[in-house]
Protein backbone atom coordinates (compact mmCIF):
# COMPACT_ATOMS: atom_id res chain seq x y z
CA UNK A 1 0.00 0.00 0.00
CA UNK A 2 1.43 3.46 -1.10
CA UNK A 3 1.32 5.86 1.75
CA UNK A 4 -0.13 9.08 1.41
CA UNK A 5 1.71 11.88 0.64
CA UNK A 6 0.33 15.35 1.56
CA UNK A 7 -0.09 18.29 -0.78
CA UNK A 8 2.61 20.43 -0.64
CA UNK A 9 1.65 23.82 0.82
CA UNK A 10 3.17 26.52 -1.17
CA UNK A 11 4.43 29.83 1.17
CA UNK A 12 2.78 33.37 -0.65
CA UNK A 13 6.30 33.93 -1.76
CA UNK A 14 6.38 31.27 -3.78
CA UNK A 15 3.21 31.96 -5.47
CA UNK A 16 4.23 35.35 -6.32
CA UNK A 17 7.54 34.36 -7.86
CA UNK A 18 5.79 31.75 -10.09
CA UNK A 19 3.38 34.62 -11.53
CA UNK A 20 6.12 36.67 -12.45
CA UNK A 21 8.22 34.57 -14.12
CA UNK A 22 8.75 34.51 -17.36
CA UNK A 23 6.45 31.03 -18.21
CA UNK A 24 3.21 32.81 -16.33
CA UNK A 25 3.40 36.49 -18.02
CA UNK A 26 2.45 36.41 -21.51
CA UNK A 27 3.91 39.28 -23.10
CA UNK A 28 2.00 38.59 -26.32
CA UNK A 29 -1.65 38.63 -25.16
CA UNK A 30 -2.33 41.90 -26.72
CA UNK A 31 -1.61 40.49 -29.99
CA UNK A 32 -3.91 37.87 -29.64
CA UNK A 33 -6.57 40.41 -28.55
CA UNK A 34 -6.44 42.76 -31.41
CA UNK A 35 -6.17 39.95 -33.75
CA UNK A 36 -9.46 38.82 -32.35
CA UNK A 37 -10.90 42.25 -32.23
CA UNK A 38 -9.84 42.50 -36.00
CA UNK A 39 -12.08 39.57 -36.95
CA UNK A 40 -15.03 40.96 -35.67
CA UNK A 41 -14.10 44.61 -37.37
CA UNK A 42 -13.65 42.80 -40.68
CA UNK A 43 -16.95 41.02 -40.84
CA UNK A 44 -18.70 44.33 -39.71
CA UNK A 45 -16.68 46.23 -42.49
CA UNK A 46 -17.81 43.63 -45.27
CA UNK A 47 -21.41 43.54 -43.83
CA UNK A 48 -21.31 47.50 -44.21
CA UNK A 49 -19.99 47.45 -47.43
CA UNK A 50 -22.07 45.05 -48.99
CA UNK A 51 -25.18 47.16 -46.99
CA UNK A 52 -24.02 50.99 -48.10
CA UNK A 53 -25.86 51.59 -51.57
CA UNK A 54 -28.77 49.49 -51.02
CA UNK A 55 -31.94 50.64 -49.77
CA UNK A 56 -32.16 53.34 -47.16
CA UNK A 57 -34.27 50.71 -44.79
CA UNK A 58 -31.41 48.37 -44.86
CA UNK A 59 -28.74 51.36 -44.16
CA UNK A 60 -30.61 52.84 -41.48
CA UNK A 61 -31.19 48.95 -39.57
CA UNK A 62 -27.87 48.48 -39.60
CA UNK A 63 -26.57 51.95 -38.50
CA UNK A 64 -28.70 51.75 -35.79
CA UNK A 65 -27.10 48.19 -35.07
CA UNK A 66 -23.63 49.65 -35.12
CA UNK A 67 -25.03 52.72 -32.47
CA UNK A 68 -26.47 50.14 -30.15
CA UNK A 69 -23.08 47.82 -30.10
CA UNK A 70 -21.10 50.51 -28.94
CA UNK A 71 -23.34 51.11 -26.00
CA UNK A 72 -23.45 47.09 -25.66
CA UNK A 73 -19.66 46.58 -25.76
CA UNK A 74 -19.31 49.81 -22.98
CA UNK A 75 -22.28 47.75 -20.68
CA UNK A 76 -20.41 44.63 -21.36
CA UNK A 77 -16.91 46.19 -20.17
CA UNK A 78 -19.00 46.58 -16.90
CA UNK A 79 -21.39 43.84 -16.52
CA UNK A 80 -20.14 41.21 -18.17
CA UNK A 81 -16.90 40.87 -17.13
CA UNK A 82 -17.84 41.72 -13.23
CA UNK A 83 -20.92 40.27 -12.89
CA UNK A 84 -22.57 42.91 -11.78
CA UNK A 85 -25.61 44.09 -13.87
CA UNK A 86 -25.97 47.70 -14.37
CA UNK A 87 -29.11 49.65 -15.70
CA UNK A 88 -26.97 52.97 -15.34
CA UNK A 89 -25.18 52.97 -18.76
CA UNK A 90 -27.86 54.20 -20.64
CA UNK A 91 -27.96 57.04 -18.49
CA UNK A 92 -24.27 57.42 -19.15
CA UNK A 93 -25.37 57.15 -23.07
CA UNK A 94 -27.83 60.45 -22.04
CA UNK A 95 -25.23 62.10 -21.09
CA UNK A 96 -22.75 61.35 -23.91
CA UNK A 97 -25.69 62.59 -26.30
CA UNK A 98 -26.38 65.89 -24.66
CA UNK A 99 -22.96 66.60 -23.90
CA UNK A 100 -21.79 66.02 -27.80
CA UNK A 101 -25.10 67.82 -28.85
CA UNK A 102 -24.18 70.75 -26.97
CA UNK A 103 -20.83 70.74 -28.10
CA UNK A 104 -21.51 70.63 -31.84
CA UNK A 105 -24.69 72.32 -32.10
CA UNK A 106 -24.97 75.89 -33.69
CA UNK A 107 -24.74 79.06 -31.52
CA UNK A 108 -27.42 80.34 -33.37
CA UNK A 109 -29.79 77.49 -32.66
CA UNK A 110 -28.73 77.26 -28.96
CA UNK A 111 -29.21 81.24 -28.74
CA UNK A 112 -32.96 80.57 -29.75
CA UNK A 113 -33.25 77.34 -27.68
CA UNK A 114 -31.61 77.95 -24.55
CA UNK A 115 -30.33 81.29 -24.54
CA UNK A 116 -29.85 81.10 -20.19
CA UNK A 117 -26.93 78.08 -20.97
CA UNK A 118 -23.37 79.26 -19.96
CA UNK A 119 -21.69 81.41 -22.53
CA UNK A 120 -19.21 78.89 -23.01
CA UNK A 121 -21.61 76.24 -24.12
CA UNK A 122 -23.90 78.45 -26.28
CA UNK A 123 -21.06 79.71 -28.26
CA UNK A 124 -19.36 76.18 -28.43
CA UNK A 125 -19.13 74.94 -32.09
CA UNK A 126 -17.26 71.94 -32.46
CA UNK A 127 -17.49 69.18 -35.19
CA UNK A 128 -18.48 65.36 -34.80
CA UNK A 129 -14.87 64.30 -33.32
CA UNK A 130 -13.84 67.38 -30.82
CA UNK A 131 -17.39 67.18 -29.76
CA UNK A 132 -17.88 63.09 -29.10
CA UNK A 133 -14.10 63.16 -27.46
CA UNK A 134 -15.25 66.03 -25.29
CA UNK A 135 -18.41 64.06 -24.25
CA UNK A 136 -16.62 61.12 -23.52
CA UNK A 137 -14.14 63.13 -21.38
CA UNK A 138 -17.11 64.65 -19.42
CA UNK A 139 -19.07 61.49 -18.96
CA UNK A 140 -15.64 59.63 -17.74
CA UNK A 141 -15.65 62.27 -14.81
CA UNK A 142 -19.02 61.95 -13.69
CA UNK A 143 -18.99 58.12 -14.02
CA UNK A 144 -15.50 58.15 -12.48
CA UNK A 145 -17.50 60.40 -9.07
CA UNK A 146 -20.42 58.33 -9.11
CA UNK A 147 -18.47 54.61 -9.00
CA UNK A 148 -16.24 55.33 -6.31
CA UNK A 149 -18.87 54.59 -3.69
CA UNK A 150 -21.17 52.11 -6.03
CA UNK A 151 -18.19 50.12 -7.17
CA UNK A 152 -18.52 48.73 -2.99
CA UNK A 153 -21.59 47.41 -3.67
CA UNK A 154 -22.79 43.57 -4.71
CA UNK A 155 -25.42 41.88 -6.40
CA UNK A 156 -28.74 43.20 -5.88
CA UNK A 157 -27.66 46.47 -4.14
CA UNK A 158 -25.35 46.93 -6.80
CA UNK A 159 -27.90 46.67 -9.46
CA UNK A 160 -30.71 48.62 -7.11
CA UNK A 161 -28.02 51.62 -7.24
CA UNK A 162 -27.71 51.63 -10.63
CA UNK A 163 -31.07 51.81 -11.42
CA UNK A 164 -31.06 54.67 -9.07
CA UNK A 165 -28.05 56.35 -11.06
CA UNK A 166 -30.34 56.17 -14.45
CA UNK A 167 -33.45 57.57 -12.72
CA UNK A 168 -31.17 60.56 -11.42
CA UNK A 169 -29.87 61.15 -14.74
CA UNK A 170 -33.23 61.23 -16.39
CA UNK A 171 -34.68 63.59 -13.42
CA UNK A 172 -31.44 65.80 -14.29
CA UNK A 173 -31.86 66.18 -18.18
CA UNK A 174 -35.79 66.44 -17.92
CA UNK A 175 -35.38 69.18 -15.35
CA UNK A 176 -32.02 71.32 -16.19
CA UNK A 177 -34.40 73.13 -18.72
CA UNK A 178 -32.06 75.94 -19.00
CA UNK A 179 -28.94 73.18 -20.73
CA UNK A 180 -31.26 70.89 -21.89
CA UNK A 181 -35.01 72.65 -22.55
CA UNK A 182 -36.00 69.86 -20.06
CA UNK A 183 -38.59 67.68 -21.29
CA UNK A 184 -38.74 69.82 -24.48
CA UNK A 185 -36.84 68.41 -27.66
CA UNK A 186 -33.54 69.28 -28.23
CA UNK A 187 -33.50 69.85 -31.82
CA UNK A 188 -30.92 71.30 -34.85
CA UNK A 189 -28.26 68.79 -34.10
CA UNK A 190 -26.05 68.43 -36.76
CA UNK A 191 -26.31 64.99 -38.59
CA UNK A 192 -22.65 63.37 -38.41
CA UNK A 193 -23.55 60.06 -38.11
CA UNK A 194 -22.91 58.04 -41.12
CA UNK A 195 -22.52 54.25 -41.93
CA UNK A 196 -18.93 54.70 -42.34
CA UNK A 197 -18.43 57.22 -38.80
CA UNK A 198 -20.86 54.48 -36.90
CA UNK A 199 -18.37 51.28 -38.25
CA UNK A 200 -15.04 53.54 -37.39
CA UNK A 201 -16.64 54.30 -33.40
CA UNK A 202 -17.73 50.60 -33.18
CA UNK A 203 -14.43 49.28 -34.36
CA UNK A 204 -12.73 51.53 -32.01
CA UNK A 205 -14.90 50.49 -29.21
CA UNK A 206 -14.20 46.71 -29.91
CA UNK A 207 -10.66 47.12 -29.62
CA UNK A 208 -10.98 49.18 -26.86
CA UNK A 209 -13.62 46.35 -24.79
CA UNK A 210 -11.09 43.48 -25.90
CA UNK A 211 -8.23 44.75 -24.78
CA UNK A 212 -9.23 45.71 -21.71
CA UNK A 213 -10.97 42.48 -21.22
CA UNK A 214 -7.76 40.63 -21.67
CA UNK A 215 -5.79 42.65 -19.84
CA UNK A 216 -4.40 42.22 -16.02
CA UNK A 217 -7.20 44.92 -14.83
CA UNK A 218 -10.00 42.78 -17.08
CA UNK A 219 -8.53 39.66 -15.78
CA UNK A 220 -8.58 39.97 -12.08
CA UNK A 221 -12.47 41.42 -12.68
CA UNK A 222 -13.27 38.13 -14.13
CA UNK A 223 -12.43 36.62 -11.31
CA UNK A 224 -14.94 38.32 -8.96
CA UNK A 225 -17.41 37.33 -11.22
CA UNK A 226 -18.55 34.81 -8.47
CA UNK A 227 -16.69 35.04 -5.77
CA UNK A 228 -14.88 38.36 -4.51
CA UNK A 229 -13.38 37.17 -1.33
CA UNK A 230 -11.41 34.54 -3.23
CA UNK A 231 -9.67 37.05 -5.68
CA UNK A 232 -9.18 39.79 -2.92
CA UNK A 233 -7.10 37.07 -0.57
CA UNK A 234 -5.37 36.32 -3.72
CA UNK A 235 -4.15 40.13 -4.19
CA UNK A 236 -6.47 41.22 -6.63
CA UNK A 237 -7.93 44.74 -6.15
CA UNK A 238 -11.47 44.16 -6.99
CA UNK A 239 -13.02 47.46 -5.96
CA UNK A 240 -10.26 49.22 -7.99
CA UNK A 241 -10.33 47.12 -10.99
CA UNK A 242 -14.64 48.12 -11.08
CA UNK A 243 -14.23 51.58 -10.81
CA UNK A 244 -11.88 51.06 -14.22
CA UNK A 245 -13.93 49.53 -15.99
CA UNK A 246 -16.97 51.14 -14.59
CA UNK A 247 -14.89 54.73 -15.96
CA UNK A 248 -14.33 53.12 -19.10
CA UNK A 249 -17.13 51.50 -20.12
CA UNK A 250 -19.27 54.75 -19.23
CA UNK A 251 -16.73 56.40 -21.95
CA UNK A 252 -18.17 53.77 -24.48
CA UNK A 253 -21.69 54.01 -23.94
CA UNK A 254 -21.06 57.86 -24.51
CA UNK A 255 -19.50 57.38 -27.74
CA UNK A 256 -22.68 55.42 -28.61
CA UNK A 257 -24.63 58.45 -26.94
CA UNK A 258 -22.66 61.18 -28.95
CA UNK A 259 -23.81 58.52 -32.49
CA UNK A 260 -27.23 58.43 -31.05
CA UNK A 261 -27.85 62.52 -31.40
CA UNK A 262 -25.88 62.75 -34.56
CA UNK A 263 -27.94 60.07 -35.64
CA UNK A 264 -31.70 61.67 -35.21
CA UNK A 265 -30.68 65.22 -34.81
CA UNK A 266 -33.16 65.33 -31.88
CA UNK A 267 -33.25 64.07 -28.37
CA UNK A 268 -35.41 64.10 -25.90
CA UNK A 269 -35.15 62.65 -22.17
CA UNK A 270 -37.68 60.23 -22.19
CA UNK A 271 -35.64 58.44 -25.04
CA UNK A 272 -32.91 56.83 -22.37
CA UNK A 273 -35.20 55.14 -19.73
CA UNK A 274 -36.44 51.69 -19.55
CA UNK A 275 -37.42 50.52 -23.22
CA UNK A 276 -33.88 51.25 -24.26
CA UNK A 277 -31.99 49.64 -21.20
CA UNK A 278 -34.15 46.62 -21.59
CA UNK A 279 -32.85 46.12 -25.51
CA UNK A 280 -29.61 46.45 -24.48
CA UNK A 281 -29.94 44.19 -21.48
CA UNK A 282 -30.85 41.94 -23.77
CA UNK A 283 -28.41 42.04 -26.45
CA UNK A 284 -25.46 40.69 -23.36
CA UNK A 285 -27.56 38.47 -21.76
CA UNK A 286 -28.51 36.62 -25.20
CA UNK A 287 -25.15 37.29 -26.87
CA UNK A 288 -22.84 36.43 -23.10
CA UNK A 289 -20.32 37.74 -21.00
CA UNK A 290 -17.63 38.91 -23.79
CA UNK A 291 -16.84 40.87 -26.60
CA UNK A 292 -18.21 38.36 -29.16
CA UNK A 293 -21.09 37.94 -27.39
CA UNK A 294 -21.99 41.66 -27.31
CA UNK A 295 -21.51 41.36 -31.23
CA UNK A 296 -23.64 38.30 -31.78
CA UNK A 297 -26.38 39.52 -29.18
CA UNK A 298 -26.20 42.81 -30.66
CA UNK A 299 -27.17 41.52 -34.40
CA UNK A 300 -29.92 39.13 -33.48
CA UNK A 301 -32.10 41.72 -31.01
CA UNK A 302 -31.84 44.37 -33.36
CA UNK A 303 -33.02 42.12 -36.44
CA UNK A 304 -35.48 40.89 -34.08
CA UNK A 305 -36.74 44.27 -33.25
CA UNK A 306 -36.81 45.36 -36.36
CA UNK A 307 -38.56 42.50 -37.15
CA UNK A 308 -41.18 42.87 -34.38
CA UNK A 309 -41.28 46.57 -35.01
CA UNK A 310 -42.98 45.89 -38.59
CA UNK A 311 -45.45 43.10 -37.57
CA UNK A 312 -46.62 45.76 -34.59
CA UNK A 313 -47.52 48.20 -37.48
CA UNK A 314 -48.58 45.79 -39.68
CA UNK A 315 -51.50 44.15 -37.07
CA UNK A 316 -52.05 47.00 -34.80
CA UNK A 317 -50.24 45.24 -31.79
CA UNK A 318 -48.40 47.79 -29.86
CA UNK A 319 -46.26 46.28 -27.11
CA UNK A 320 -45.03 43.06 -29.10
CA UNK A 321 -41.07 43.95 -29.28
CA UNK A 322 -40.98 44.49 -25.43
CA UNK A 323 -42.99 41.27 -24.96
CA UNK A 324 -40.71 39.03 -27.04
CA UNK A 325 -37.54 41.10 -25.61
CA UNK A 326 -38.87 39.61 -22.75
CA UNK A 327 -39.51 36.37 -23.68
CA UNK A 328 -35.89 35.96 -25.06
CA UNK A 329 -34.73 37.09 -21.93
CA UNK A 330 -36.85 34.31 -19.55
CA UNK A 331 -35.57 31.81 -22.45
CA UNK A 332 -31.70 32.45 -22.33
CA UNK A 333 -31.77 32.53 -18.31
CA UNK A 334 -33.24 29.33 -18.41
CA UNK A 335 -31.36 27.09 -21.33
CA UNK A 336 -28.56 28.59 -21.56
CA UNK A 337 -27.73 31.75 -18.29
CA UNK A 338 -23.83 32.39 -19.99
CA UNK A 339 -25.31 33.33 -23.19
CA UNK A 340 -25.13 31.69 -26.77
CA UNK A 341 -21.31 31.93 -26.78
CA UNK A 342 -20.34 31.52 -22.84
CA UNK A 343 -17.37 32.20 -21.97
CA UNK A 344 -15.70 32.24 -25.06
CA UNK A 345 -14.65 34.75 -27.40
CA UNK A 346 -14.92 33.62 -31.00
CA UNK A 347 -11.25 33.55 -31.77
CA UNK A 348 -10.29 31.25 -28.53
CA UNK A 349 -13.33 29.19 -29.32
CA UNK A 350 -11.92 28.42 -33.07
CA UNK A 351 -8.68 27.99 -31.70
CA UNK A 352 -9.52 25.68 -29.12
CA UNK A 353 -11.41 23.25 -31.84
CA UNK A 354 -8.35 23.49 -33.80
CA UNK A 355 -6.30 22.31 -30.75
CA UNK A 356 -8.54 19.48 -30.06
CA UNK A 357 -8.86 18.30 -33.86
CA UNK A 358 -5.06 18.59 -34.62
CA UNK A 359 -4.64 16.63 -30.94
CA UNK A 360 -7.37 13.96 -32.54
CA UNK A 361 -5.14 13.61 -35.74
CA UNK A 362 -1.74 13.39 -34.24
CA UNK A 363 -2.33 11.09 -31.45
CA UNK A 364 -5.90 9.34 -32.63
CA UNK A 365 -7.10 9.45 -28.77
CA UNK A 366 -9.84 11.61 -28.87
CA UNK A 367 -9.81 14.31 -26.63
CA UNK A 368 -6.50 13.22 -25.19
CA UNK A 369 -4.10 16.54 -25.32
CA UNK A 370 -1.39 16.34 -27.57
CA UNK A 371 2.86 16.98 -26.49
CA UNK A 372 3.26 19.83 -24.86
CA UNK A 373 -0.27 20.77 -24.21
CA UNK A 374 -1.54 20.75 -20.86
CA UNK A 375 -3.74 18.04 -19.77
CA UNK A 376 -7.25 19.81 -18.21
CA UNK A 377 -7.89 19.19 -14.19
CA UNK A 378 -11.04 17.69 -13.21
CA UNK A 379 -13.96 19.75 -12.37
CA UNK A 380 -13.94 20.38 -8.83
CA UNK A 381 -10.44 21.98 -9.55
CA UNK A 382 -11.47 24.81 -11.58
CA UNK A 383 -11.03 28.17 -10.45
CA UNK A 384 -13.47 30.71 -11.50
CA UNK A 385 -11.63 33.84 -14.02
CA UNK A 386 -13.99 34.33 -16.82
CA UNK A 387 -17.78 33.51 -16.03
CA UNK A 388 -20.24 30.79 -14.42
CA UNK A 389 -18.71 27.73 -16.45
CA UNK A 390 -15.11 28.10 -15.05
CA UNK A 391 -11.90 26.68 -17.12
CA UNK A 392 -9.95 24.53 -15.37
CA UNK A 393 -6.86 26.04 -13.27
CA UNK A 394 -4.10 28.54 -15.52
CA UNK A 395 -0.91 27.48 -15.49
CA UNK A 396 0.41 30.22 -17.49
CA UNK A 397 -1.50 34.13 -18.80
CA UNK A 398 -2.46 32.71 -21.68
CA UNK A 399 -4.45 29.92 -20.68
CA UNK A 400 -6.19 32.99 -18.20
CA UNK A 401 -6.94 35.19 -21.31
CA UNK A 402 -8.66 32.07 -22.95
Amino acid sequence: MKPVVPPQVRSPQTIESEVSSPRFIDRAWWVRSSVGASGWALVLSLIVVAVDGSSPTNVRVLTTFLIYLVVALGLQTFSGLSGIISFAHIGFMALGAYAGALFSTSTAIKLTEIPQAPHFLVHAQLGFWPSTALAIVVVMLAALVIGIPLVRLDGAPAAVATIGVLVIINAVLSNLGSVTRGAQAFYGIPIATTLYVALAVAVIALVAARLFRDSNVGLGLRSSRLDVLGPAASGVHVARARLIAWTLSAGIAAAGGSLYAHYLGTLLPGEFLYDLTLTILTMIIIGGPTVSGAVVGAMIVTLATEFLRRAENSFSVPGLSTVVLGVLILATLIVRPSGLLGRWEADQWLRHRWKRSRSKRATGEGDRPGPGENAPLPRNHATEVAGPEGPARATSATEWRS
